[in-house]
Order: C-alpha cells, then sequence, then structure tokens
C-alpha cells in the first residue's frame, strides 16, 4: 500500500474528530469549520470545549455508535 492508499483508507474510516479545546483554541477552529464545512461532511468535527457533563455525554454517545 503506498503513502496515498493510506491516506485514502484514513479518510474514508474516519467518521468523527474531536477538537479538545477551551477559549481561543476552540473558537478558531469552530469559525472556519462552519465557514466551510459542506452540508453533508463527509467528517464530522465535535467541539469538546466546555467542562458540562451533558455536552461530554452528547459526545460521547455520538462517538459509541460510530
Amino acid at each position: 500500500m503506498n503513502n496515498n492508499e493510506k491516506k485514502i483508507y484514513l479518510t474514508m474510516a474516519l467518521k468523527y474528530f474531536v477538537l479538545v479545546g477551551i477559549g481561543g483554541s476552540s473558537n478558531g477552529a469552530r469559525a472556519v469549520y462552519d465557514a466551510l464545512r459542506k452540508p453533508e461532511p463527509e467528517i464530522e468535527m465535535l467541539f469538546a470545549d466546555t467542562v458540562s457533563l451533558v455536552m461530554l455525554e452528547r459526545i460521547i454517545a455520538k462517538l459509541k455508535t460510530a
């Protein structure tokens, strides 16, 4: 398997990308993601940018369904 085949395989296997950060480290990435994402993104970006137990439970539940 060459490098291009590996990249295609990894892209196809990746369903979620979780960004962990608070404040500016998360807000900038969220702004770019929201501005450039497709209506049906191939890879959904999840933002763990809070200490809220409810939000973290939602992210974990979504990851378990992958």
